[in-house]
């Protein structure tokens, strides 16, 4: 899914949810547990930890500062949750965790923002940057913890009693300490602003995991809205606000775990191309050697009998040739190339053999699977070279485009043939063979003197 796709879905989850709950009174989400607010605030800690890890993944691999400002903030508002949240409301330190809490979320979620919007600057020393930036989180965690500790006494209460319950959902109980408000309100501020500047990125790169953190990032901010109209982080109850803020982290989880899978998917895809390389140079140095030997002989041996059996051995011997250097820098392409890359380099190789030139009209981004990518690949290749040799055309055109299906279309402006006469060629047969293993359509149009043109639609 596009990043706009999920802002978009997480943005409708928490516009409706925080709609039903204030305007309509018999939407009961409530449920009084003090001891479910523990069970959330673990669960948001190991899901921004996982996170986290995964994104220092990334920066292992980028060494950009944005990726590891991200694993700080993640490593702030993880450790903000364990330790000030679960452990301290385990202990009974109320109005201490309160303010350790609203502090601590304060500063991760502006270091969140900042990590959204940072520029694209690597690091020289990855190890001392993380050191430094971990450090620096530990710290700050350390100084609020400290702080709120000494003056304990004298902080104000955060104005929520803790039996408050929210069965007067259907209008909102803007209640606490003006502090605490104007913190939740900036939180959520830092949290739509994160949501944009992820988005960005993501449709700017083409970054799945920021789509995910973008989609999350807008839970979160309307966790504190909710959090802002019906305050329950800080009392017994398990409301909105808390539902939203654990989806979010969730949804985070679920960007995680797509991150790895298409880390799987990219080592396979590695393997696979080790693999093909592997052979190509087997068959550059053994297969391909041989057949030119081969075609040489079978050339001179015609040339001197003059039998018709030689001639055709000499044609076949002389194609071989051709598709094996093919074979060779299709062997080691990487196999995640988009589809219309690989149809201009093979129709330019194809072409370029028999001096014709090709005129490209491909749409970009078109990613289809293995066998299908084989199958067009071989019919681009095979209708190009019918066109270059057979019909001696001066200019081969050839057009991608995926509207609603896959269309290939190879047109020439050769000799052309009969197709009643001329179209059960081996060639012609393989393409039309090819297609319909695929569930297409094949198309092929041609008469003397007009060219020829061959179309593939597929679903």
């Amino acid at each position: 899914m596009r990043p706009r796709a999920l802002i978009l879905a997480s943005a409708l989850v928490g516009g409706l949810t925080t709609l039903l709950v204030t305007v309509f009174p018999f939407v009961d989400l409530a449920y009084r547990s003090p001891s479910l607010h523990v069970v959330l605030e673990t669960a948001t800690t190991l899901s921004a930890l996982v996170t986290a890890y995964l994104v220092y993944g990334r920066f292992r691999q980028s060494g950009q500062a944005r990726d590891l400002a991200l694993v700080a903030a993640l490593v702030i508002l993880a450790l903000k949750n364990l330790l000030f949240a679960a452990t301290f409301s385990t202990l009974g330190i109320g109005a201490t965790a309160a303010w350790a809490s609203i502090a601590g979320a304060f500063v991760g979620a502006c270091v969140y923002a900042c990590a959204a919007f940072g520029p694209e600057r690597r690091v020289s020393d990855r190890r001392q940057a993380t050191t430094t930036a971990l450090l620096a989180s530990v710290l700050s965690l350390s100084a609020i913890t400290l702080a709120v500790i000494l003056l304990s006494s004298k902080l104000p209460s955060v104005g929520i009693p803790p039996a408050l319950g929210p069965e007067a959902a259907g209008h909102p109980r803007i209640v606490g300490h003006p502090v605490m408000l104007i913190a939740q309100l900036v939180t959520m501020v830092c949290f739509f602003a994160a949501a944009l500047g992820f988005a960005r990125r993501g449709e700017r790169t083409n970054d799945e995991l920021m789509g995910w953190l973008a989609a999350g990032s807008v839970l979160g901010a309307f966790a504190r809205l909710n959090y802002f109209l019906f305050p329950s982080l800080y009392s017994e109850w398990f409301f909105t606000g808390d539902l939203l803020r654990i989806g979010s982290y969730f949804v985070f989880l679920i960007g995680a775990s797509r991150e790895i899978s298409r880390y799987w998917h990219s080592v396979a895809d590695a393997a696979v191309l080790d693999e093909r390389r592997r052979v190509a140079r087997d068959l550059h140095d053994g297969v391909a050697q041989e057949l030119a030997f081969i075609t040489t002989q079978a050339r001179s041996l015609a040339a001197a009998v003059g039998s018709h059996a030689l001639t055709q051995l000499a044609t076949a011997t002389e194609r071989a040739p051709d598709d094996s250097p093919r074979a060779t820098p299709a062997l080691t392409r990487p196999v995640a190339d988009p589809l219309g890359l690989a149809l201009a380099q093979a129709a330019e190789e194809v072409a370029g053999r028999a001096g014709a030139r090709v005129r490209l009209e491909l749409a970009e981004g078109i990613h289809v699977d293995p066998p299908t990518r084989e199958a067009l690949l071989r019919i681009a290749r095979e209708a190009v070279a019918n066109a270059a040799r057979h019909g001696r055309a001066d200019v081969v055109t050839l057009e991608l485009s995926n509207g609603d299906g896959l269309r290939l279309r190879i047109a020439d402006d050769g000799t052309g043939f009969d197709p009643a006469a001329g179209g059960r060629g081996f060639g012609i047969v393989g393409m039309r063979e090819r297609v319909q293993a695929l569930g297409g359509s094949f198309t092929l149009a041609s008469k003397p003197g007009s060219g020829t043109e061959v179309e593939v639609v597929l679903p």
